[in-house]
């Protein structure tokens, strides 16, 4: 650190403004409520603990034969099309069954980052994943229970050889689910 640099960065911190005095009475309880609602805390935890009972589930079934996978498969298209938003309370067993789904049809199991990433885009969360925890995967698993509820989805990635890519890849999981799926980029006709 330059002697300057030292200089300056101690007189800011010398010279800061003092607090505030901290509010009393019934001005305490409205900041303390109104600190709260501002603040949002962290769903990583929740998340995660959802993600790791999607994992636990989705490994039950894969003993389960195909029948029952069905079986399983119906109530889950039952319950997003009654709850598009909680499944019922069963979101974490429609996304197991999903996930089942994914590790048949496509060889890919689904590891509980990618449940957790599904679960945060279901429930209106962004989810931010590094290069190599399958953001391809997570966003079908999404997309499935998406479709599940009767609305659209649309999956916006970075250029079209993704959007095709992507497409082909997970073709299988959606159909396997009752779904389809189509993929366009700029060589289409704008209508």
């Amino acid at each position: 650190m330059s002697p300057d640099f030292a200089a300056l960065a101690l007189e800011r911190r010398h010279t800061l403004a003092p607090l505030d005095e901290l509010p009393q009475g019934l001005d305490a309880f409205f900041h303390g409520l109104q600190g709260r609602w501002l603040r949002r805390r962290s769903q990583a935890a929740g998340l995660a603990l959802d993600a790791e009972r999607a994992l636990r589930d989705c490994e039950a079934l894969s003993g389960a034969d195909a029948a029952e996978l069905g079986r399983r498969l119906a109530d889950a298209r039952a319950w997003m099309t009654l709850d598009a938003r909680e499944a019922k309370g069963h979101l974490v067993e429609v996304l197991a069954v999903v996930g089942q789904m994914a590790a048949r049809t496509l060889g890919m199991q689904p590891y509980a980052v990618q449940f957790m990433g599904a679960l945060a885009i279901q429930r209106g969360a962004l989810a931010e994943m590094a290069t190599g925890e399958g953001k391809t995967l997570t966003v079908a698993l999404a997309g499935v229970m998406a479709g599940f509820s009767g609305r659209s989805c649309h999956v916006i990635t970075a250029n079209d050889y993704l959007a095709r890519r992507d497409a082909e890849e997970m073709a299988p999981l959606y159909q396997a689910c009752g779904l389809s799926v189509a993929s366009m980029g700029t060589e289409l006709e704008p209508e």
